[in-house]
């Protein structure tokens, strides 16, 4: 009561804590971020992880500096009690995973965030998620690029790995209607950097009917020709004999489904669900590119596939078809080559005509069909999401060349622990190499492999190596190291390098 009388005799306590945990003793010792001296207890001990003297003495401090900033209220029922959530759109998503599974308040790295138990299935094991809102993912420079509402990943460290994560979004069309460029321009950085991305609207999250009019699964499902589509359809029929690949009427069913239906397959069923999205955005991929009524456009990209010339071409078609336009290429090597390159070769575009976009029914559902098709399309071997007036300005310069880091692949699920662990420590510019290592077969490398001289100084450092074999991948500098096989993690060919290298070393 005595606090309540006088705001000085709070902030006076507060200036006295302030002080304690400055000068502990234990702020000299840089190996320890507090003492039994300053802020741990014997009671809090299973948290004592989580505690930080230094970060307890900031924010005190961030308190005391703002001492006036203090605002009188009538009671305390004026206070909001949620202060995780930023929108009323993230606290119905949040509401809306309480009814699909446990869910319960959780401390993360300081921060509140979420804990979500699914169902146990039998074909998978129970799946605990981690649920932290406003997730910063930041650029080259090191700034924010976009903040994600929420990133769901699992609970387990151990767990962890990027197809088990997922960057979400809750978008409402009254504040994002007109800011379709920048919202696609960000979430394509996100996309091409491995990460899985999720966006949803009001009406996702609503009891609505799913089969809105999704003008872009219709072009999906209509754009194609008739005999074209007959023989992809046999070609993907083969595909699911000898892979077990989902059907045709499965691939086609997926868009049918609400986009939360989807994700709560995928919370509850990651592994069986993500296999599904991508069989099903390759075989759309497939049909588009092999089948699409479009003939002067493909055999344009047969002979020059450049993005820069499949982007001009979608935007003439803008003006022709006033939404959206759909292309994909398909290369030969994708059908002849194997499995591997059937999985990282075929490239879906998707580009919107957001000149057009009003704040009006028809361009709600314009803007529903386009994050739920980024949201399904974006597991096609390779993707890219563009507006029309983002392409006019160079907003995607340099962003549709690059290639999606593969961290996303069918037979993911399948890779040895020790791969699963050396693709979490790869430098994430050349993850996608490093999944067509594994995919290839070979055995697990040592990631940060050092060298040293005899006095035991490190003299050379590369990415990767194989030290039975004395192979190594470097990134700046070839080392100069006798007996060993250097590969420049740069190289177009280095995958094929690698294969031939330690193929003819172990025998």
């Amino acid at each position: 009561k005595e606090l309540m009388r006088d705001p000085q005799h709070l902030f006076d306590m507060l200036s006295l804590a302030q002080d304690k945990l400055s000068n502990c003793d234990c702020a000299n010792d840089d190996h320890k971020d507090g003492c039994y001296s300053c802020i741990l207890a014997y009671r809090s001990s299973y948290y004592q992880k989580h505690i930080s003297r230094s970060a307890a003495a900031n924010l005190l401090g961030q308190i005391i500096k703002n001492r006036h900033n203090l605002v009188a209220i009538k009671s305390l029922s004026a206070i909001p009690t949620n202060h995780i959530l930023e929108s009323a759109l993230e606290e119905r998503f949040i509401a809306e995973l309480a009814k699909v599974g446990k869910l319960t308040r959780y401390q993360y790295n300081n921060k509140p965030a979420y804990r979500l138990q699914m169902a146990t299935m039998s074909s998978e094991p129970s799946r605990v998620w981690l649920i932290e809102p406003q997730v910063p993912f930041y650029d080259e420079q090191g700034e924010v690029l976009t903040r994600a509402d929420f990133v769901i990943r699992p609970i387990k460290e151990t767990e962890r790995r990027p197809e088990l994560e997922m960057w979400v979004y809750t978008d409402g069309f009254e504040h994002h209607w007109n800011r379709v460029n920048s919202d696609l321009v960000k979430r394509l950085h996100l996309m091409k950097a491995g990460h899985q991305v999720w966006t949803l609207s009001w009406q996702d999250l609503a009891d609505t009917d799913p089969t809105f009019s999704n003008g872009i699964a219709q072009a999906l499902f209509t754009g194609s020709d008739p005999v074209g589509s007959k023989r992809v359809d046999a070609v993907w029929q083969k595909l699911v004999a000898e892979y077990g690949w989902s059907s045709i009427k499965n691939n086609q069913d997926v868009w049918y489904q609400s986009t939360f239906e989807q994700l709560t397959k995928w919370l509850t069923q990651p592994v069986i669900t993500q296999q599904h999205w991508q069989q099903a955005a390759l075989y759309w991929c497939l049909r588009q590119g092999l089948a699409s009524t479009n003939k002067t456009l493909q055999e344009q990209l047969q002979h020059q596939m450049k993005a820069h010339v499949l982007l001009e071409e979608l935007v003439g078609q803008a003006r022709q078809e006033h939404w959206f336009s759909l292309a994909a290429v398909v290369p030969q090597a994708a059908l002849v080559q194997g499995k591997e390159a059937l999985l990282s070769l075929p490239e879906m575009y998707l580009m919107l005509n957001d000149t057009v976009i009003e704040q009006n029914k028809a361009s709600l559902e314009l803007w529903r069909s386009l994050w739920y098709a980024v949201n399904l399309l974006q597991f096609s071997p390779q993707f890219n999401g563009v507006a029309l007036s983002g392409l006019r300005r160079g907003d995607f310069d340099g962003l549709v060349e690059q290639k999606k880091v593969r961290a996303n692949t069918v037979e993911q699920g399948e890779l040895q622990q020790a791969w699963r662990d050396a693709l979490e420590l790869l430098h994430p510019d050349y993850l996608h190499v490093g999944q067509q290592l594994a995919q290839a077969g070979l055995p697990a490398p040592e990631v940060g492999y050092e060298f040293q001289d005899g006095a035991a100084a490190v003299v050379a450092e590369v990415e990767l190596a194989w030290p039975d074999l004395k192979v190594a991948l470097y990134i700046e500098e070839s080392p100069s190291v006798p007996d060993w096989y250097f590969i420049s993690l740069s190289a177009e060919d280095c995958v094929e390098q690698v294969v031939a290298v330690l193929a003819h070393e172990e025998s």
